[in-house]
Parts: structure tokens; sequence; C-alpha cells
């Protein structure tokens, strides 16, 4: 038995919608199986539809229809249940909802006559449980034999596949779902929670420029509302970290009064700032300007925003009022906007070169020591009175440090009343690509190093050596007879014992702009006239081309996974370039500043092999 109050969320099938009686008919559960958490770990909930386990009651007697579950205030009451109208059909459950005539809520009732809501939720509690622990070490399935809904909802992102406002099937229909065996439901349903859960933290974190963030979120099995509060949480402290005044004032994308209105107006900066068409809602917003933007956000908030003149208006979206700060969704948005582009700006100039790196996080500045652990040494065989042989593991240390590189921008108080984004878009673009730059270089100095044979190692050699095994004994063009060579180097390389091989197998080819063209025919797949001259590394190995690399040298490097060659390592919690705000002082507008906390170093050497080329 459980008083928590819980929530089912789906996708959602056309609307149906009585302009007579302003009502609409709604799913708003199917009992699909959804993935929770608790102090024990991860378990799947299952609810059971039908009259006997669904207390209707509460529904029936005009439970409230709210926006997103929200219930902070009667404006979030956008409709009822009409009494009666809760009944279980068919394994579903479905109500009918009499909508609001109220002008505040006028918008979302639009779009849910348009069908551009299509999503409902309910809240509810559960009072008997049946654990059903798995045979074949699959997370357990709760399934709920009793519980109770005490409200619907109207909301963005879904989890249960089958709630939703809806045509109602004709008696004889039977979808591609029903037809499915029990078991086969279930896999499907828990397929398609599992990829909408992981898709939207995905969307939600890259939405606000901390697409990082999720990664963690997506495998640890976190709840899309638990991450919300868990994003925001973040947003503000990382502010609060790069020394932002205004971190304390957190701005919930989610929670506007007007539901969307925030994600919508981000979404048309970027659009303004990148060129690209608005979609959905954001379309609202393409011809205004940065005032009109920033005051649509005001009266969201209750501010009354008709008696001020343009220059007091532009203080105040900018959240200044007197010389005060004032709170202001505008700055934190227009902030998130660009963040959206300078990560897409960041990505698109990023360097080949991550693909041979592992990608780590440390938690400060100093020198941070990345120990490798030798292989596992062999199994002896047992004697006949069991006694069993203790073993060591070598290690091998390299290190790493990151240092911070950054740029400040200022974003002028007239550049908002001339509604000029421009400068900031440039600004975003241009950052993220200096950052992809800086990045790059801190990589491609680990090879250039020592005359291309790479940074020094803690035992007092280059990475690339003779003595290693990794280095041509001369440089040769590229060709499938040296590229066996290096494939011999890498599939006879011994671990850190010095005894077992490790049987690397070359996945990817590295070269300079000057030697592209020369790859590429080496590895171009070749109708051969005899099997004599076929090429055994036609799609075998991955081409990465890095012009800041000049010169005839060329590098074959087994997958990082095998043996790492190179880390590259960013401050915790700030993966990639970060944007952050503040107001000006030197300057009337807000200052942003544009940080990289990054740093790379040399891994180890087992898994490369240097020809210097001729």
């Amino acid at each position: 038995m459980s008083l928590e109050t819980l929530t089912r969320r789906a996708m959602i099938a056309p609307a149906t919608f009585d302009p007579g009686a302003n009502t609409i008919e709604v799913v708003f559960t199917t009992g699909a199986t959804v993935r929770r958490r608790d102090w024990d770990g991860d378990y799947d909930e299952e609810l059971v539809v039908d009259a006997k386990t669904v207390r209707l009651d509460r529904l029936n007697a005009g439970a409230p229809f709210l926006n997103s579950h929200s219930s902070r205030d009667l404006g979030d009451v956008i409709g009822s249940v009409v009494p009666g109208s809760a009944r279980i059909d068919k394994g579903r459950g479905v109500a009918t909802i009499a909508l609001s005539r109220r002008a505040d809520a006028a918008g979302i009732i639009q779009d849910l006559r348009d069908g551009v809501v299509r999503n409902v939720s309910v809240g509810y509690q559960t009072h008997r449980v049946e654990k059903i622990e798995a045979d074949d070490g699959s997370v357990p399935v709760w399934r709920v034999t009793d519980w109770e809904p005490f409200e619907i909802s109207a909301v963005a992102i879904p989890a249960d596949a089958g709630a939703q406002t809806r045509n109602l099937p004709r008696s004889n229909e039977m979808s591609e779902q029903d037809t499915l065996a029990p078991e086969q439901q279930v896999r499907r349903s828990r397929v398609e929670i599992e990829r909408e859960r992981s898709s939207t933290i995905a969307s939600l974190a890259t939405k606000v420029g901390l697409p990082d963030f999720a990664d963690t979120h997506i495998r640890s099995g976190t709840s899309i509302e638990k991450f919300r509060e868990l994003l925001i949480d973040e947003m503000a402290d990382r502010q609060e970290r790069a020394g932002n005044p205004t971190s304390h004032a957190r701005t919930d994308l989610a929670s506007n009064s007007a539901p969307g209105l925030a994600e919508a107006v981000q979404d048309a900066l970027v659009a303004r700032m990148t060129g690209a068409q608005p979609q959905g809602r954001a379309m609202e917003f393409a011809s205004r300007s940065l005032i009109e933007m920033g005051s649509a956000l005001l009266e969201a908030r209750g501010e009354s925003v008709r008696s001020f003149g343009r220059s007091e208006l532009a203080d105040r979206v900018m959240g200044r009022s007197g010389g005060m700060m004032t709170t202001s969704d505008f700055p934190r948005l227009l902030q998130g906007a660009g963040q959206r582009v300078l990560a897409a700006s960041y990505e698109a100039a990023g360097s080949p070169l991550r693909a041979l790196a592992r990608v780590t996080d440390v938690p400060d500045f100093r020198r941070a020591s990345v120990l490798r652990l030798s292989e596992a040494p062999s199994l002896d065989l047992v004697n006949e009175h069991g006694e069993i042989k203790r073993g060591s593991r070598g290690e091998l240390e390299e290190g790493v440090r990151v240092a911070t590189f950054a740029k400040i921008f200022a974003l002028s108080r007239q550049a908002i009343i001339n509604d000029d984004l421009n400068a900031f878009a440039d600004a975003a673009t241009a950052w993220g690509r200096a950052a992809a730059e800086r990045e790059a270089a801190e990589l491609v100095s680990i090879f250039t190093a020592n005359s291309g044979a790479g940074e020094m190692l803690t035992d007092g050699k280059a990475l690339f050596h003779a003595s290693r095994g990794n280095l041509a004994a001369s440089g040769s063009e590229i060709s499938v007879e040296a590229l066996s060579d290096a494939r011999l180097s890498l599939r006879t390389t011994k671990g850190l014992d010095g005894t077992t091989p490790l049987a690397l197998t070359p996945q990817y080819l590295l070269v300079g702009a000057e030697l592209e063209t020369a790859a590429e025919k080496v590895l171009a797949s070749l109708a051969a006239a005899t099997v004599g001259d076929a090429n055994p590394f036609s799609k075998r190995l991955e081409l990465l081309v890095e012009p800041r690399l000049t010169g005839k040298s060329w590098r074959v490097f087994a997958d990082p996974v095998q043996a790492p060659v190179l880390t590259l390592a960013y401050l915790r919690g700030a993966r990639g370039p970060q944007l952050a705000t503040k107001e000006g002082w030197d300057t009337l507008g807000t200052e942003y500043r544009c940080t990289l906390d990054v740093g790379a170093a040399a891994l180890g050497w087992r898994g490369g092999y240097l020809n210097p080329g001729q």
C-alpha cells in the first residue's frame, strides 16, 4: 500500500471534441508497464485495469482536469471530469472531460481541440500491490491490483502509450497491440516506454545546453519527472559555480503560468540565431522583437507592462529596474538559446581525434592521475587439495591536468532595444568553433611533440618509440603492405605484464589533409582480378582526417575501448563549452562568458602505431 502520489503519462491518438458541450473524451490509462525506482532499485509497475481494481469514485465525483499535474492555484484547473463518466472499457480507463471556458485557459483548450496537445496523464495512489520476482534476473514486477485515480492532466511528455484524448474505437475494431500475446505486449510497452524516457531526457538536457547531464540519468533509469527537478537544480548549481550573482533566481522552464511559453520563446530565439524555421508554438514568436518576447514572459508572471516605455521595458526584460536586479526569465532563456547554438557549433567543428580518446571527468584543476591495471594473471590448475595461488596485477600511471579557457561578450542594452541578435548569435557560433579548436589543439599537440614521436610518457620515452614496437622501422607511403605491418604490431602488442598478448584490432587510420586522397584510394573497395589482389583493409578501417596534422606521417589505432591512447578530461559537470551570464558592470547590458575546462594527455602507447611516411 502506498499513499505516494504517482502519475502515468502516454502518447495519444487524435482528440475528439464536442463543441456544443465543450467536452472531450480521454483514455486516462491502459495499464501499460512503467519502469520506476525505489530504495531497493528498479522495478516495473503494472496497473491492472478492470472494474474491481480501479476505484473510480473520486473521478466520478467531478475530479479536476489539470495543467501538467500542477495544483498551486485555481488557475491550474482547466476542466473537470463529467460526473459519472469515468468507466472501464475493454481494459482502458475512459472519462469525459468538461473543459473550462476561462479566457486564460483558452490557448490550452484550443490546442486540445486542434489536436496540438495530444497527451493526458492520471495522478493516482496505490492501495494493494503484488510483487513478482523474475527468474531470469530482470527487474521485478509490481502488479497493482487496487489503485485510485484522483485527477487527470493535460501534459506535454507521455509515458503510458495508450492514455489519450481520443476517437473511441468501434466495438469490432482491434489494434495491432490487442493482437499480440500478453508477454509481447509487455515487452513492446517496455521498449516504447524506455525509448520515450531516454529521448525525452536527452531532449530536455540539450534544450538548456547540458547534453552531458543526461547520460548518467538515462543509464540509471531516472524518471522524466525526477529528471526535470534535477535538471533545474543542476542549471542553478552551474550558474552559482560560474559566479553568477542572479543564480538563485531559478527559472523552471516547465512551470510558467502559460505552459510551454518559455520553451517556445527559447526555440524562437534559437531559430532566429541559426536561421532555422521555427516549429510548433515557437512560430508565434518568429516575427516578434526581443522586447516583445520578454514582455510576453513578464505578463505570464502576472506583471503589467503596458505603462512602461521602450527603454524601461528593455530594462525589465533583462532583469533590471532602477539599477537593481529583478527576476526575469528572458536572460536565462537567452543564455539557454546561446548555449544551444554554442553546443551545435562546437559539435560541428569537433576534431576527429575525439574518436581516439577516453573521455573522463575530474573534480578540480589539480593534476589527476590515471591509473591503469595490467591484465589479470592467468588461471592456474587447482590441485586435488584445492590450494589456490594468489595473483597480482601491475600498474601504470599517467596524468592529465584540466585548464580553463574563456572569453567574455556583452549584449548591450542598445542591442536589445534595436532588436539586434546577430552579434550575440555570431559570438555564440564563434565561441563554439573556438572551443572545438582549443580542444583539437590540445589533442594534436600530443602527437606533434618530440618532432612527431608524441609526448613523453612516465617511462621517459616518447609515445611512439622503436623499443615499444609501435614505430615503423622506416617511413613509407600508405599501402596494403605497410598497413599489414601496422596490424601485426597491434596484434602482437603485449599487455602491462609484458607477456599477455592483447590481440588488438586496427580500427582507425589517422592522416593529415595531404594524405586524405591517398588513404581513400588504399581503403577503397575495388574489384580484384585475382584473390592475391584483394584488399584486406577495404571497409575494415575508418579514415580520420585531421587537417591540423601536417606532413607525410600516418597512424593506425585500435578501438579506445580496447587500448586507449588518449584521454580527454573535463571538469566534472562541465563537458564542453559552458555559457554563463551576469549583469554588465563596465557596460550597460548583460555579459555572457564562455568557458571551456579541458585537458588532454597520452594515456598509454598500446593501441597506436606510427609510420613517419615518405
